[in-house]
């Protein structure tokens, strides 16, 4: 592994476990015993994002934030309304993925392409494998960490757009705000790269989280594997928009007008609701700012990397805090 790599995997450890450490301190009284591992579970499902994006993703910065959107997202902190096992799971989940993500480097070169992708698409069967033994153990303990008619709702979905917005007893998939640009940008990317088992996994799991239990397993963990295929589309776009240049200032004018649009809805709905629609709409300010910042850079073709990336980390760094902060004291 080369030295950067480690540099980079010990700093995301730092920095992950600092922010679980200051989030979840002012709730600590709130919890006892087994309920110490929802630290440990939000710190060890953004280290496995983190180091699974790697596997595409250049850009520190960019996996940085992917890690911090499945770790630390509002899908990832409601299962702190379950047992700790639950969220466990969903942590193990990216680790499962890596034999899949990184067979191609450590397998022979020489390996036949038709081969290497048969066995990458068995490997991908890992998560779903994992899951069910899991919960069956659990059960043989009589272990229920949750309850097995749990499952996705369309309205959860609405937290794609306003992450604050969380209704009961549901575990609302999100990116927070900025981050939604990436996620806008990763999937045109994901469209034109092709990337057959990454879909395939993304539209399975979905499915699975609105059908029928699957023995005891609860629908709504299927949901974790697209939240988890989420936040690598918009870590893939986040990459983008630190090397996007004049070409591809359409997509970056796009995705700031999403931005401004959602922005706009949040406002209107705060008017007769609750105030977590304003503090969205608040954010998704900055968020527009912030694209719009790097949409100019890209047609003033200034390239300036670093100083993008910086914006990005700074603006999404806010995001995340203030999102976190905020979701952590409904739930608490």
């Amino acid at each position: 592994m080369k030295t950067s790599s480690v540099r980079g995997i010990v700093l995301a450890v730092l920095l992950y476990g600092c922010f679980a450490g200051v989030s979840f301190h002012p709730y600590l009284k709130h919890i006892s015993g087994m309920q110490h591992f929802f630290i440990f579970n939000c710190f060890a499902a953004a280290i496995g994002a983190y180091i699974l994006s790697r596997r595409w993703i250049f850009s520190f910065v960019a996996s940085l934030i992917a890690g911090a959107i499945y770790g630390f997202g509002p899908f990832a902190l409601g299962f702190v309304c379950y047992h700790p096992f639950a969220g466990l799971v969903y942590a193990a989940i990216p680790y499962s993925l890596l034999p899949a993500v990184y067979l191609s480097k450590w397998t022979n070169p020489g390996l036949k392409p038709l081969v290497s992708s048969l066995l990458a698409g068995l490997l991908s069967l890992l998560p779903f494998a994992m899951v069910l033994l899991s919960f069956k153990i659990a059960a043989m303990s009589y272990l229920y960490a949750m309850p097995v008619e749990t499952t996705a709702t369309g309205g959860a979905f609405f937290a794609l757009l306003f992450p604050l917005f969380r209704p009961l007893h549901t575990l609302p998939p999100s990116v927070f705000h900025l981050p939604l640009a990436g996620g806008i940008i990763g999937m045109i990317l994901l469209v034109e790269s092709k990337r057959v088992w990454i879909t395939i996994l993304l539209i399975a799991s979905l499915v699975l989280s609105f059908y029928e239990p699957i023995g005891i397993v609860p629908p709504v963990i299927w949901l974790s594997i697209p939240v988890l295929m989420i936040s690598l589309i918009v870590a893939s776009g986040l990459q983008a928009l630190i090397v996007a240049g004049r070409a591809d200032s359409i997509w970056l004018g796009t995705a700031g007008a999403v931005l401004a649009a959602a922005g706009l809805t949040g406002f209107v709905l705060s008017q007769n609701t609750q105030n977590n629609f304003l503090y969205s709409a608040q954010l998704y300010a900055l968020a527009t700012i912030t694209i719009f910042t790097i949409f100019f850079m890209a047609r003033a073709n200034i390239a300036a990397h670093k100083l993008r990336a910086l914006i990005i980390l700074l603006a999404c760094s806010a995001d995340i805090v203030i999102t976190t902060t905020l979701l952590m004291q409904t739930i608490f």
